[in-house]
């Protein structure tokens, strides 16, 4: 195997790294207009981008009835936005009446949350997105969530496939170490346990970050 190919491989691995930050961070507040659209039962409100990213990748974006400020993918345009994280706009919500709402808020669901689910008969999907194991995971109950679990378990299978030959590419060369850096302002990393610290290790690189989780350096 060539170092171009190798080099080639470890291209490919960065620039998905860079997507599924972008994703998980949220990105700019871009707030569109509403156009009449009709959606496949059952209908889903995203409040997480990159679970926003995964409906889509699947091809179940016909699912979809509203996601969050922060997503910005052109297919999203004219989708309604319903808030994120911190702020969600529950009267919109209740106008849309989405059967499923996803969200990311681990072990922690606020009580205020699942009473608003409850009001609204909405059905949480909760995604845990840390390792990249979860990410397949998420894959798969995505798309049962959206009732598209064969479309799921194929892009699921896409993912590893694309993972595991980058892989393959880079077996036997020295690893390299790196940094990853999801934030400048001030300086934040992915260390160690992480997704991002996953793929880079798939790709061939050694986090120079010893610590675990994500971290903030002192310039």
């Amino acid at each position: 195997m060539s170092r171009r190919r190798a080099r080639r491989a470890r291209g490919t691995i960065f620039a998905a790294l860079i997507a599924a930050s972008a994703a998980l961070a949220g990105g700019c507040d871009r707030r569109t207009p509403t156009p009449a659209r009709t959606a496949k039962s059952p209908t889903v409100a995203s409040l997480v981008p990159a679970a926003t990213e995964m409906i889509l990748a699947m091809g179940a974006a016909d699912h979809l009835v509203a996601v969050s400020d922060f997503d910005d993918a052109s297919s999203l345009v004219g989708l309604p936005r319903v808030g994120g994280y911190n702020s969600i706009d529950w009267e919109k919500l209740s106008q849309i009446r989405p059967n499923v709402i996803v969200s990311f808020y681990g072990e922690n669901t606020p009580a205020g949350f699942v009473e608003h689910c409850r009001e609204l008969g909405m059905r949480q999907v909760n995604v845990k997105l840390h390792r990249l194991d979860d990410i397949y995971d998420a894959i798969v109950r995505l798309g049962s969530a959206c009732g598209e679990p064969t479309k799921a378990a194929a892009e699921a299978a896409r993912v590893r496939a694309r993972i595991d030959r980058v892989r393959r590419l880079v077996a036997g060369l020295p690893p390299v170490k790196a940094v990853i850096v999801i934030d400048t302002a001030p300086l934040a990393l992915a260390g160690r346990g992480t997704f991002l610290d996953d793929l880079l290790r798939e790709a061939g690189g050694s986090n120079a970050v010893s610590a675990d989780g994500y971290v903030t350096l002192d310039r």
